[in-house]
């Protein structure tokens, strides 16, 4: 491997982190737990959204919910807590 094709890889291995770390920043604002939905109105939202939903939980400050997006691939969607808004999306 040439000097060029290792500093490719390293930039490559770069961008990957950084983006890896962008997609962590993403986070719900920090509300009081009496002002969140319930589960049961997270799954609402979600299967009003177009996702089959497979599993709900709480993560770092958001609904996780993992499922099923309308094109059948398996998604982990976190919602706002309080307005059940998308915040990130991954496959």
């Amino acid at each position: 491997m040439n000097l060029k094709s290792m500093a490719f890889g390293l930039a490559l291995a770069a961008t990957a982190l950084v983006a890896g770390q962008a997609r962590a920043d993403e986070t719900c604002p920090s509300y009081p737990k009496e002002q969140w939905m319930s589960e049961d109105a997270v799954r609402a939202k979600a299967t009003e959204m177009g996702y089959q939903v497979r599993g709900i939980k709480e993560e770092d400050g958001c609904w996780e919910v993992k499922g099923v997006d309308s094109k059948g691939a398996k998604v982990e969607v976190y919602l706002d807590p309080v307005s059940g808004a998308v915040v990130a999306e991954k496959d």
